[in-house]
């Protein structure tokens, strides 16, 4: 890893530079999969719900498959960027003081990039073109407060420390090899000292939105003329148990969760049983099989609900959290 650092002005503010891989950075990495993969996900559902629209049944594996294989083009084409144009790899500046951490795209290439994606989409009327260099050129700076940190945990042989909050990694960074220790140290003495961690009631709002996207593409989808026909009440009730459950307090989210589950089961009973598919239509299988498919992931997520997995867990004191500490060290070794 080719790194530089150095300490300038206050003898206690740090900064460095470093490159950092792209391909292994669970941030960036994060990142280009959740935008991909949505973006797969909504334009596979305009396409299936314009099919079934006009039902044409026959037709949605094919359409299934031209929207997995316009995802699949997209993230190859980001991953060739990030290896051709970025060599696999941003070099990033970093400052430390005693009240927040900044780290700092100052990769030259990174900055072409976008802006000559900015120029193409603006020239050729490409508004997700422009759009990526926008957000490019936006998401140069993170910046993460120290008191909103618990932990720094990092790997010696890679140089990589990552950054916690009490829910999850908030941020990724590489120091130069000949001074990990010293950096670590110095990061850890900070979050020790500063560290005032807000007292958290329920789940991040970054983890819900998967949640609530969720629920109203698929809970709209299902409204379409489908062969099991849902009356609009069932799909309304099933949406608003979803939204409510995760949007709410955690107390009644275990009791939400087990509800859902009873109405998707007599949804589901009552629509087989008054209205079931007629089975005499080219591709009829397919549409009855997503539909299902839905069904199972609002199922699914009552489920775990039910079962408790969406409550949010509580901070790990003295002794259980310095095994969870060296359980993650453990990881990243």
């Amino acid at each position: 890893m080719n790194a530089t650092s150095d300490q300038i002005g206050d003898e206690s503010c740090l900064v460095w530079e470093a490159d950092t891989p792209i391909v292994r950075n669970p941030t960036i990495m994060t990142a280009i999969l959740g935008a991909v993969g949505f973006g797969t996900l909504l334009l596979m559902v305009v396409m299936i719900g314009g099919t079934v629209a006009v039902e044409r049944y026959e037709n949605l594996p094919g359409m299934m498959g031209m929207a997995l294989l316009v995802g699949s083009g997209i993230l190859l084409l980001m991953f060739l960027v990030s290896l051709v144009v970025f060599r696999g790899k941003m070099r990033m500046r970093v400052e430390v003081d005693d009240e927040k951490i900044i780290q700092t795209v100052i990769s030259r290439s990174a900055g072409l990039a976008s802006g000559a994606a900015l120029v193409a989409g603006l020239t050729g009327g490409g508004a997700t073109l422009a759009g990526s260099g926008l957000i490019a050129a936006a998401n140069r700076t993170a910046i993460v407060k120290i008191r909103d940190l618990t932990d720094a945990l990092g790997n010696s042989k890679t140089g990589e420390i990552r950054l916690l909050n009490d829910w999850r990694m908030v941020m990724q960074l590489f120091v130069p090899l000949d001074r990990y220790d010293e950096i670590l140290a110095a990061l850890q003495a900070r979050i020790e000292t500063g560290s005032k961690p807000r007292e958290r009631t329920d789940i991040p709002p970054l983890l819900k939105l998967p949640v609530v996207m969720g629920t109203l593409l698929f809970g709209g989808l299902l409204m379409v003329e489908f062969p099991l026909g849902f009356s609009r009440a069932f799909v309304v009730a099933m949406g608003l148990l979803t939204l409510v459950g995760i949007l709410g307090r955690p107390q009644g989210r275990r009791l939400l969760g087990w509800l859902q589950v009873a109405v998707i089961v007599g949804g589901l009973t009552h629509a087989w049983t008054t209205a079931p598919p007629a089975g005499d239509r080219v591709g009829e299988g397919w549409a009855v099989g997503i539909q299902l498919a839905l069904l199972g992931l609002f199922a699914i997520y009552g489920l775990l609900a039910g079962l408790g997995k969406f409550q949010p867990s509580q901070p790990v004191p003295g002794r259980e959290k310095a095994e969870a500490v060296s359980t993650i060290n453990h990881q990243l070794i």
